[in-house]
C-alpha cells in the first residue's frame, strides 16, 4: 500500500546538500548574480556626486521639571532629553512645514534654480540627527547633489528646529505658570485665614509667654518651633510632589508606582521599619544620646529608604505606564524617580512631625493650665509660617517661570553654522562592488533555495521510499546522445526493411540514438541497465521474472526507451526476449526499432491473425518485438479481453522474458487492465519532472488492482549536477573507470581502421 503522506517532510541539510543545491540551480543563481552585480556596477561607476553640509547643536539639560525639589546634581544630568526627542521634533509636520515654506522663498535657492515641494520633501527625508553619548552636542546634517542645495536646506531646518523647539518649550511654560497660579490662590487664601486666626486669638486670650514658667516654655517652644519647621518642610515637600503628579498626568501614567502603595507588603513593612527606627533616632536626640549611637541610626535608616526607593521602582518597572504626547519615555522614567525621592522626603517629615506633636501633646497633659495658650499660640503662628512661606515660593516659581517661557532658547543652540561642502564626499567604488558581489550572491542562492523548497518533484531513492514507501530498482543517468548528423551517419547504417528490402517507412527516429548500441563503452548508461539487469534478476531468485510491464504516472518520463535499453540489456546475455507495445494510442516502439507498425497486438485481438503474424524480428540479436498496430478505437476494451489474456500466455511460452511498453497511468485506464495480467510491474519516474502526489496517485492505481509493483526506476539522473550518492560516487566512478580502460588502449584504436557499427543490419 503507499504511504499515508500529505506533505514532503523536512530534512537536515548538510554541506553536500548545499553544494548540491548549487550544482543544481547554478544558472539560476548565476543569472541572479549578473544581473544584480551589472546594476550595482552601474550604479557605482555612474553615481553622481554627492555632498554634505553639518550644523552643530549644543542641547541644555532639563531642569523646570519640578519647584525646586533640591535634586543632587546627577538627577538633572538624566533629565538631559534623549535622541529619539529631537528626532520626533524633526520628523513633525509642523517642523517640516516651517522648512518647506522658508525654502521655497530662500533667496539663494531660488538663484540657483529653486526647488519644488516634491523635492524638499524628499531632501527633508535626507537630513539625519546624531548625538554625540554622555555629551550635550547634537548634529544636523543632509547630502544632496548640489553643495549649495545641501548648505541652504540644513541652515534653514537649523532656523526651524531652533523655532520649533522654542515653541514647545514655551507651551510647556505656560502650562507651569497656569499652574502655579492656580496655587498661588489657594496659598494667599490659606495665609489669609492663618493671620486672620492669630489676631483672633491674640484679641481673645491677650496671652504672652512671658508669665509662664521659662525653662517649660522654652522646651515647649523648641518643640512647637521643630513642629512649624517640619511642617513647613512638610508643605513644601508636598507642593512639588503636586507638580510631579501633574507632570506625570501629562504623560498619561496611570500606573506609575507611589510609596503609599499600600498592596505590596514589601512597602508596608519597609514604611514601618523607617518609622520605628526614625522614632528611635529623635528619641536618642531628646535624650542627649551619643552622637555615634544617633550616627549608627541615622546610617541604618539611610540604608533602609534606599531599599524602599528601589523596592517601589522595581514595582513601577513591572507597571508599565502610558507615554506622554512627545513619547519620552526616558524623562517619564526619570520624573517617575523623582517622584519617589519626594515622597520619602514627605514620608521623613511627616515621621519626624508625629513624633514632636506626640511630645508636644506630652507636654500638655503633664502641663495642661501653663500650656494650652502657649501651644495655641504657637499652632497659630506655625500655620501663619507655613502658609507664608509656601505663598512666596510660589510667587518666586512663578515669575521664574514667565521669564523662562519668554527668554527660552528651547533648549538648542546653535555652536557651528553649516558651510558650503568644498568637495563631494569620496566614493568608494570596491565597496560597492564587494557589496554587489555579495548581494548577488544571495540573492541568487536564496532564490535557487526557495525554488528547492517549493519543488515538489521527485529527485532521489529517499524521496522515492519517502513518500511512496516504493524502492528504487534501477537509477538511469540523462542520456547525451549523438546529435550532430556526421556522427550520425558514421553510427548507423542506412535501415534496411527486413522484409522487402526497402528503406524503413518511419525514418529513423531520434531515440535509435539513446539506444544502448549507439553509446560509448564509456557512457554511463550502459552500466546503469546492467545493473537494472542484474537487480531483476534477484527480485526473486524462487520465480525467475517471465514478464514485466513499464509504465509511468505521466507521458514523457522515459518509459518506452527504459523498456527498449532493458530488453537489449536482456538480449545480450542470449535470452530471447520480445518487446511488446501495448501503447496503442502513442505508440513508438516500430520508430525505435525502424520495423512496420502493423500487423500489431491491435491487429491480433481484432482479426484472424497467428503470432507468427505479429511477431517481428529487430536488428539486435535475441530481440522480437510485437507493435502496438494499427490505433483501435477502444484500446482499453480490447486489453481487457480474454483473446489478451491468451496472447500473452501464448509469447511467455516463446520467449524468456516478455517487456511491456504500456500508456501513463494518469492519462487512461489502460495500465491498470494490463498490469494484473503481467508478472511484474516497474514504475518509471523522470527526475525533475511530475509532482510527488501525481506519481503516489499512480502507485495507488495499480495497488487497487492489486498490480504487482516491484518497484521504481528513476530515470534521467544527471550526471555532472547531482542527488546524492548516485551522482558524487556512482555515476563519476563509473565514467571515470571507463575513461581510464579507453586510455590505456588509446593507440591501438588509433590505429586500427575505423570499422562502421552494424548495430541493425538485417540477419
Amino acid at each position: 500500500m503507499p504511504p499515508n503522506t500529505n506533505a514532503q517532510h523536512g530534512k537536515e541539510w548538510n554541506l553536500e546538500d548545499y553544494l548540491d543545491l548549487v550544482l543544481r540551480r547554478k544558472v539560476i543563481i548565476l543569472v541572479v548574480f549578473i544581473v544584480v552585480f551589472v546594476i550595482v556596477l552601474a550604479y557605482a561607476l555612474t553615481r553622481p556626486d554627492i555632498y554634505s553640509s553639518r550644523v552643530t547643536f549644543s542641547t541644555e539639560q532639563t531642569q523646570d521639571g519640578g519647584l525646586g525639589s533640591g535634586m543632587p546634581y546627577y538627577y538633572y544630568y538624566q533629565m538631559q532629553k534623549p535622541i529619539e526627542y529631537y528626532q520626533a521634533v524633526m520628523n513633525s509636520g509642523l517642523f517640516r512645514d516651517k522648512v518647506t515654506k522658508a525654502a521655497l522663498h530662500d533667496s539663494i535657492l531660488l538663484a540657483n534654480g529653486g526647488l519644488s515641494t516634491e523635492e524638499i520633501y524628499g531632501l527633508l527625508g535626507r537630513i539625519g540627527l546624531s548625538k554625540e553619548e554622555y555629551s550635550d552636542l547634537m548634529y544636523m546634517s543632509i547630502t544632496a547633489f548640489d553643495p549649495i542645495v545641501a548648505y541652504r536646506i540644513v541652515d534653514i531646518a537649523s532656523i526651524a528646529y531652533k523655532d520649533r523647539s522654542r515653541e514647545i518649550q514655551e507651551e510647556q511654560a505656560r502650562a507651569t505658570v497656569e499652574y502655579v497660579n492656580r496655587q498661588v490662590a489657594l496659598a494667599e487664601e490659606n495665609l489669609e485665614n492663618a493671620e486672620r486666626k492669630l489676631e483672633e486669638f491674640k484679641s481673645k486670650t491677650k496671652f504672652t509667654a512671658v508669665n509662664v514658667n521659662d525653662g517649660i516654655i522654652q522646651r515647649l517652644n523648641e518643640i512647637e518651633n521643630k513642629i512649624t519647621e517640619l511642617s513647613t518642610q512638610r508643605e513644601l515637600a508636598q507642593a512639588n510632589l503636586d507638580v510631579y503628579n501633574e507632570r506625570l498626568s501629562q504623560f498619561k501614567d496611570q500606573n506609575a508606582a507611589s510609596l503609599w502603595d499600600n498592596e505590596s507588603e514589601e512597602i508596608v513593612w519597609m514604611r514601618q521599619e523607617i518609622e520605628q527606627l526614625q522614632n528611635q533616632k529623635n528619641a536618642l536626640e531628646e535624650n542627649n544620646a551619643s552622637s555615634r549611637q544617633i550616627q549608627q541610626l541615622a546610617n541604618e535608616i539611610d540604608e533602609r529608604k534606599q531599599q524602599l526607593r528601589n523596592a517601589v521602582l522595581k514595582r513601577s518597572a513591572e507597571n508599565p505606564s502610558a507615554q506622554g504626547a512627545i513619547g519620552d519615555e526616558q524623562e517619564l522614567a526619570v520624573y517617575q524617580e523623582r517622584k519617589i525621592e519626594e515622597e520619602l522626603n514627605l514620608f521623613t517629615l511627616k515621621n519626624q512631625e508625629r513624633y514632636y506633636t506626640s511630645l508636644r501633646d506630652t507636654y500638655r497633659k503633664q502641663h495642661p493650665n501653663m500650656l494650652e495658650h502657649s501651644i495655641e499660640l504657637a499652632k497659630l503662628q506655625r500655620a501663619k509660617t507655613v502658609n507664608a512661606t509656601l505663598y512666596n515660593f510660589l510667587i518666586q516659581k512663578g515669575e521664574e517661570a514667565k521669564i523662562k517661557a519668554a527668554t527660552g532658547t528651547g533648549g538648542v543652540k546653535v555652536i557651528s553654522p553649516p558651510a558650503i561642502p568644498e568637495r563631494p564626499i569620496p566614493k568608494n567604488t570596491m565597496r560597492d562592488i564587494f557589496v554587489g558581489v555579495i548581494l548577488g550572491l544571495g540573492l541568487g542562492v536564496g532564490l535557487a533555495f526557495g525554488l528547492d523548497l517549493m519543488d515538489q518533484s521527485i529527485h532521489t531513492p529517499e524521496d522515492v521510499e519517502k513518500h511512496l514507501a516504493l524502492s528504487t530498482i534501477g537509477t538511469i543517468p540523462h542520456i547525451d546522445y549523438v546529435t550532430k548528423k556526421a556522427d550520425r551517419d558514421k553510427r548507423i547504417p542506412v535501415l534496411q526493411d527486413r522484409r522487402n528490402g526497402k528503406p524503413a517507412k518511419d525514418g529513423v527516429n531520434e531515440r535509435i540514438f539513446q539506444l544502448l548500441p549507439m553509446l560509448g563503452s564509456k557512457n554511463p548508461l550502459v552500466e546503469s541497465y546492467r545493473n537494472l539487469r542484474t537487480d531483476l534478476q534477484f527480485v526473486n531468485v524462487d520465480e525467475p521474472i517471465k514478464s514485466i510491464m513499464f509504465t509511468s504516472a505521466t507521458p514523457g518520463e522515459g518509459k518506452s526507451l527504459n523498456t527498449a535499453n532493458l530488453a537489449i540489456s536482456f538480449a545480450e546475455l542470449g535470452k530471447k526476449v520480445l518487446i511488446v507495445d501495448c501503447d496503442m494510442r502513442k505508440p513508438v516502439q516500430s520508430k525505435i526499432f525502424q520495423v512496420e507498425k502493423s500487423p500489431g497486438v491491435s491487429d491480433y485481438l481484432a482479426r484472424e491473425l497467428t503470432v507468427d503474424e505479429i511477431i517481428q524480428k529487430t536488428a539486435i540479436t535475441n530481440l522480437s518485438l510485437v507493435t502496438a498496430g494499427t490505433s483501435p478505437p477502444n484500446p482499453a476494451e480490447m486489453l481487457d479481453s480474454h483473446k489478451m489474456t491468451e496472447l500473452i500466455s501464448k509469447l511467455t511460452d516463446r520467449f524468456d522474458l516478455l517487456i511491456f511498453d504500456s500508456p501513463p497511468l494518469i492519462a487512461v485506464s489502460d495500465p491498470k487492465i494490463l498490469a494484473p495480467k503481467v508478472q511484474n510491474v516497474l514504475l518509471v519516474v523522470r527526475v525533475g519532472k511530475v509532482n510527488y502526489r501525481l506519481v503516489k496517485d499512480a502507485y495507488s492505481r495499480l495497488d487497487k488492482v492489486d498490480a504487482k509493483v516491484i518497484g521504481a526506476v528513476l530515470n534521467g539522473v544527471g550526471t555532472k549536477r547531482g542527488y546524492g550518492y548516485y551522482s558524487r560516487y556512482n555515476y563519476y566512478h563509473h565514467a571515470e573507470y571507463y575513461t581510464s580502460i579507453e586510455k590505456k588502449s588509446a593507440d591501438k584504436r588509433r590505429k586500427k581502421p575505423y570499422i562502421k557499427p552494424q548495430f541493425f543490419k538485417s540477419s
